[in-house]
């Protein structure tokens, strides 16, 4: 297979995206910077280390989000972690209530809110409410139906509640853990393909 070279995506001014096989992004919410998400492969570190440098020049990395604990979304914790002394916040190192948790900064703000059981049993997304951009980890990647186990009638349930949730944020801007960055017109489009798909099962 030949080597997919990541591309760096500006979806709103001061958010950052590596769109490549694993997405991840970072941003600049003043005074501190924000990561979210870790790749797959620990021989990606050098590249993520650069780029992050190059677009918030001479700004700590505060925190890094992982959105859920998989090994794709989790490889560069430790990298992260000792270059920059970032914070990790994940389901095994912080709770979430209902009402979410921000992570404020001078110049803008994200908030975090836990999902309902879905991918995994503890994935998160993460909002940028003032840019209108959200992250969603792997509960939805633009053309797949995302890793769920059995698609049974109890996994079908919990793929529709987690669409409405995501589908409350009035995004512009939608960034999966794989796949190509899309909207909140492709999240709507989806769930509707999915609802469709799910009512054909049954039938």
């Amino acid at each position: 297979m030949p080597k997919q070279d990541a591309e760096i995506l500006y979806p709103a001014e001061g958010i950052m995206v590596r769109q490549a096989i694993d997405n991840m992004g970072w941003a600049d919410l003043g005074g501190a910077t924000l990561v979210i998400d870790a790749l797959e492969k620990p021989e990606e570190w050098h590249a993520v280390d650069d780029a992050i440098k190059k677009t918030t020049p001479e700004q700590p990395v505060k925190w890094l989000v992982n959105t859920h604990l998989h090994p794709d979304h989790t490889a560069l914790n430790s990298q992260i972690e000792k270059e920059y002394g970032a914070e990790i916040l994940n389901s095994q190192t912080t709770e979430i209530g209902t009402e979410g948790l921000p992570l404020p900064g001078t110049q803008t703000h994200c908030e975090i809110y836990a999902a309902p059981p879905c991918h995994t049993r503890n994935d998160w997304v993460v909002w940028f409410p003032a840019e209108k951009v959200l992250f969603v980890g792997d509960l939805f990647c633009w053309g797949l139906i995302p890793y769920i186990g059995r698609l049974n009638e109890k996994a079908q349930k919990q793929l529709g509640q987690v669409y409405q949730m995501l589908l409350r944020f009035p995004a512009d801007t939608v960034v999966p853990g794989h796949g190509p960055v899309c909207s909140g017109v492709e999240l709507a489009r989806f769930d509707a393909y999915a609802q469709r798909l799910f009512g054909d099962i049954k039938e």
